[in-house]
């Protein structure tokens, strides 16, 4: 059977709203359970009963804090993941709120007095811009006065060196899916830089219910420690651990908190 073409490169935002299957499968590529476990270790309190996860796509780390008995909301802007997802609970009977909303100004339609922690996890913050970035971490902060904890997986400074300057194309395949096999270049040409925003082409090919290649750019500004501190409103406490060999996680509290 003939390939289907088509080398005009689409948003990637197309690849989470029209296949989110597929980039589920491409995704789900790392253990949740661990992430969120490390996570919470580093938190200095006994115990979380309320979370959000943000830009949650899947939502698999809602699904982890689920299993541990952490009431957990998840939010995105993509309606595709929200009925992935919503699908995924239901079959393994958890109840996850899952709300659909853009940031930074999505956070505000929920209530955040009653939140213990506020996840982002797999460089989400790289999806915002600076300006957008500063709006969010006022709007949780300051317009919303949250009490909780703020863990952010960013990249760290050692990454940003090693792996962007000379990252090479990666592949990745996946055998036996429902959408057959895949192979999945991301990124499969050389980064482009724009000051601290980088552009990715990504190509992605599966052979069923028929042969397809699909042609995206994905981009994604790379925030480490450092960006995340200047950013940060005034009377905020930090703190900055390892937290993959390629990540580092900040985490960020209000000043009516104890102190991390």
């Amino acid at each position: 059977m003939e390939w289907i073409l088509s080398r005009y490169r689409q948003d990637v935002s197309i690849l989470f709203n029209d296949y989110a299957e597929l980039y589920n499968i491409i995704a789900s590529d790392r253990d949740f359970s661990e992430e969120v476990n490390l996570c919470l270790s580093f938190l200095p309190i006994s115990s979380v009963t309320t979370s959000i996860e943000l830009f949650a796509g899947k939502a698999l780390h809602s699904f982890a804090l689920a299993k541990l008995n952490i009431k957990t909301i998840a939010l995105d802007e993509s309606i595709s993941m929200k009925k992935l997802s919503e699908s995924y609970f239901k079959s393994n009977s958890l109840n996850i709120d899952y709300v659909t909303g853009a940031l930074p100004n999505g956070i505000n339609n929920l209530n955040l007095h009653e939140i213990d922690l506020i996840t982002i996890f797999r460089f989400g913050l790289g999806y915002l811009s600076p300006h957008d970035l500063m709006k969010l971490l006022e709007n949780i902060f300051l317009v919303n006065n949250f009490n909780g904890y703020l863990s952010c997986e960013i990249h760290s400074a050692i990454s940003i060196g090693d792996q962007f300057d000379d990252l090479s194309i990666h592949i990745r395949k996946y055998t036996d899916t429902e959408y057959g096999n895949i192979i999945c270049q991301w990124p499969s040409e050389k980064i482009t830089w724009l000051e601290n925003l980088a552009w990715m082409p990504v190509d992605i090919n599966f052979s069923r219910p028929q042969k397809k290649e699909l042609y995206f750019n994905a981009s994604e500004y790379i925030y480490n420690s450092e960006n995340i501190v200047n950013f940060l409103p005034e009377g905020l406490n930090y703190k900055i651990t390892k937290f993959t060999d390629y990540s580092d996680m900040i985490i960020i509290s209000n000043n009516n908190v104890d102190r991390i």
